[in-house]
């Protein structure tokens, strides 16, 4: 049996592509995913599984692996193409356990029904003593219906009809399909590590880190996804690989945009080798928050306080010979004033108190007189 396992590098590349900030943000997929998943059933102590990854198995790896438990009898695998080719092979059981990996590099592209049977507690495929009895034989005789010119559901119905569902036939059979198709790497959100719940493509702050999440169809043995990051001047600005993911066939990996990165479109692109898919995502700048104190200061009050004192004129007291002096005026002192004004009105307080004062001097000496 020949088995081919090749291995390329899958290329998911950080490329600045313009620097126009509110870019189109755009996701670019290949070709649509099969529902199918990894394939398990099982039946009366017999198990088996084919590991797919997405549901399906990439024609560029060319092998799938088959694995399960037996207790009684030997396992013989058979897939059918959809255009009825056959791909055969007897799995030795040790310790109640099956494993190996099968090339099916000779099936076309499209549905495969994988078939796996186990010979059951007489060890005997089919009905005893009337067709193929050891897994040796059977994978003859499924060789056989290959050759002939049957369809899929023919080769099936002709294969289950001389084994399991046979008279007197003890055998169990397990069925696990997929679907054989070119390599497939999508991307399937790039969002911010901040808020990597989201999902599809997100604009993406400068000096964030980028969650890239994606799905593929081919095995991780031997192949390696490597994360690029390139900035305007092409330099690369990080580098993160990833080598394994489960049979579901996401993966996800972490890249490190500059905090100094120009708002713009980017591009991330997985590449496989055989197959590439591209994602605009648009890069805008950091948000700086900033907290802005405004203190408000009364302005100064100034007062001014002029105070004005009035004070009486002096008392001059004349005697006139042969006549009774006359009595001395005592003129009421003027009241002493603090108020607050201007200074103008100080001054006029000042006049009117000389005022008062030369009016009583007047006075005293027409009484003279």
């Amino acid at each position: 049996m020949r088995e081919t396992r090749q291995s390329r590098a899958v290329l998911l590349t950080l490329l600045l592509v313009g620097a126009t900030a509110g870019g189109p943000v755009s996701l670019a997929t290949a070709a649509s995913v099969s529902p199918f998943a990894a394939q398990t059933d099982s039946q009366d102590g017999f198990s088996a599984s084919v590991e797919t990854y997405n549901g399906q198995i990439a024609v560029e790896d060319g092998v799938i692996r088959v694995s399960g438990s037996s207790s009684g009898g030997d396992v013989v695998v058979v897939f059918i193409g959809s255009r009825g080719t056959v791909v055969t092979s007897a799995l030795p059981v040790t310790g109640d356990q099956f494993s190996a990996t099968i090339d099916v590099g000779e099936i076309e592209e499209g549905f495969v029904d994988g078939v796996v049977l186990s010979s059951g507690s007489d060890e005997t495929f089919g009905t005893p003593g009337d067709g193929p009895d050891s897994a040796d034989d059977l994978v003859d005789y499924a060789n056989d219906l290959g050759d002939r010119d049957l369809t899929q559901d023919q080769v099936r119905e002709v294969l289950l009809e001389t084994t399991a569902n046979g008279d007197g036939s003890d055998d169990v059979v397990v069925e696990t399909p997929f679907v054989l198709t070119e390599g497939d790497v999508r991307i399937t959100d790039v969002v911010p590590a901040s808020d990597r719940q989201a999902s599809g493509v997100q604009p993406i702050p400068a000096g964030e880190t980028v969650v890239v999440r994606g799905v593929t169809n081919r095995r991780p043995s031997g192949l390696l996804i490597e994360v690029i990051g390139e900035a305007p001047d092409g330099d690369q600005f990080d580098v993160t690989t990833i080598d394994d993911w489960e049979t579901d066939g996401v993966w996800e990996v972490e890249l490190a945009v500059p905090s100094d990165a120009l708002p713009g479109t980017y591009t991330v692109e997985a590449d496989d080798g055989e197959q590439s898919a591209r994602v605009d995502v648009t890069v805008v700048a950091a948000s700086t928050p900033s907290t802005a104190t405004t203190t408000a200061t009364a302005a100064p009050t100034t007062t001014t306080d002029a105070t004005s004192t009035a004070s009486a004129t002096p008392t001059q007291t004349t005697t006139v010979a042969g006549s009774e002096p006359a009595p001395t005026a005592e003129p009421t002192p003027e009241p002493t004033t603090t108020e607050t004004q201007s200074p103008g009105l100080g001054l006029l307080v000042a006049l009117g108190a000389l005022a008062v004062a030369a009016l009583t001097l007047v006075g005293l000496r027409e009484k003279r007189t």
